[in-house]
């Protein structure tokens, strides 16, 4: 493991209570492993959003970039919504055996 190097940070009184709260609960022994697991997990959020930007989001605007994927604006979209829900709720439902 390589040679801590010291730091000082400050953190806002909450923060600062939820790190201690960490340190009693005796699932970490120092604040610097509590800060280490909230880097890692972060660095892991930061890892899916990458994938998830390559693998779905840039395919997709390319995609509409080239016209190969048809679009449905907003509007149109609420619009079907409302039709929908009034078809649901005014058409009579019949009634089930019990």
């Amino acid at each position: 493991m390589a040679k801590p190097l010291p730091m000082t940070l400050t953190l806002e009184p909450d923060l600062a209570e939820r790190v201690r709260e960490k340190l009693t609960t005796g699932g970490y022994s120092s604040e610097a492993d509590v800060i280490r697991e909230g880097l890692e997990a972060l660095e892991a959020n930061d890892t899916e959003i990458d994938a998830w930007l390559r693998t779905e989001v840039g395919p997709t605007v390319d995609a509409v970039t080239l016209g190969t994927m048809k679009t449905i604006s907003i509007d149109d979209v609420r619009d079907a919504l409302h039709a929908h829900i009034d078809e649901l709720t005014t058409t009579p439902r019949l009634a089930t055996k019990r």
